[in-house]
């Protein structure tokens, strides 16, 4: 059971992590600065997801970590989600 709830705590956090937007000072720092709204959901191309998607296991096979504020990210996520993904 408990491997269960791992593989969907995992699913859980790709859903999430697929509705921040992500903003780069330099190559070796990150920092998530919100939400992804509607509008930037609705001109995103399919092609512009996977490669937004393959720069991000990238960054998680390398170890670089990402710099977020997870309690203000869920507050601005309550009114509504977009998100730029969902993975099955």
């Amino acid at each position: 059971m408990q491997r269960i709830l791992g593989s969907l705590g995992f699913l859980g956090l790709v859903g999430f992590l697929a509705m921040v937007n992500v903003t780069v000072a330099n190559s070796d720092e990150r920092q998530v600065t919100g939400v992804l709204t509607q509008q930037e959901q609705d001109a995103l191309k399919p092609e512009d997801v996977a490669r937004l998607l393959r720069v991000g296991n990238q960054r998680f096979v390398s170890g670089t970590l990402t710099s977020r504020d997870h309690s203000a990210q869920v507050r601005e996520a309550a009114g509504g989600q977009f998100p730029k993904a969902i993975v099955l």
